[in-house]
């Protein structure tokens, strides 16, 4: 992805239209859902594409999630193998919610309480799908595929810049520039033209673009790794 502000997009996803999670649309639901557990888990999108829900499991009265993919599933690397199998090892995660008031915004976090949702929410057109993830799509009946997943991160980060209410606007200074950024950025990482970005942006010349919009395509480590205790629930509370 071109470079975004986790700040900007976590504080996003405590507020409308993805809180109350409950009440979101199912495709509100599966953009969060996704967006949290790729951050908690860490894994490849593949990994989080085979998660089976059959095979999940929990400890600790449900504050502790294990989630194991489909057993046929043979994950890129190694040292992601469970033992003596060919899957990967488990996704371990600590719920957040359980430990903080519902009304706390940093419960909203939370990949397990997502998940539970999710699962709920989807249950009554799951059908026979046992993958986590299901289309959105009425009456579609293929499953969901990789490029799926990435453009779900995708459509969530542009949406928010979009969309976001004026006061979140304001305490991160988001203006209609990084918003075109965002979104002609996004393009051009995920395979446009440069014909089509510039026809898409109505600009003249291409170094307009490239000089003022596009973003290099970077993760911010250090913010990532320094959030991840409050976002990924990955520790002993």
């Amino acid at each position: 992805l071109p470079y975004w502000d986790l700040n900007f997009v976590l504080m996003a996803l405590t507020r409308p239209p993805y809180e109350p999670l409950g009440k979101a649309s199912i495709m509100d639901l599966s953009l969060k859902t996704f967006f949290l557990l790729l951050l908690a888990s860490g894994r490849r999108r593949s990994e989080i594409l085979a998660i089976d829900i059959r095979r999940t499991e929990f400890a600790e009265k449900g504050n502790i999630m294990f989630l194991y993919p489909n057993r046929a599933f043979v994950p890129k690397t190694q040292a992601a193998k469970e033992e003596g199998g060919a899957a990967f090892s488990p996704i371990k995660l600590i719920s957040l919610s359980a430990n903080l008031d519902k009304s706390d915004p940093d419960s909203f976090f939370c990949p397990v309480r997502a998940y539970k949702i999710y699962i709920k929410r989807t249950s009554t057109f799951r059908n026979n799908r046992h993958q986590l993830f299901i289309p959105t799509q009425a009456g579609r009946v293929s499953d969901l595929r990789i490029n799926t997943l990435t453009s779900w991160t995708k459509t969530l980060v542009t949406k928010i810049y979009k969309e976001a209410d004026p006061e979140i606007r304001q305490v991160y200074k988001i203006g209609p520039h990084q918003v075109r950024a965002i979104a002609t950025s996004l393009a051009e990482a995920g395979g446009a033209s440069l014909h089509h970005i510039m026809r898409a942006g109505t600009w003249a010349n291409h170094s307009t673009f490239t000089h003022h919009y596009l973003k290099d395509v970077t993760i911010l480590r250090d913010q990532l790794k320094a959030l991840s205790p409050m976002v990924v629930a990955q520790f002993q509370l």
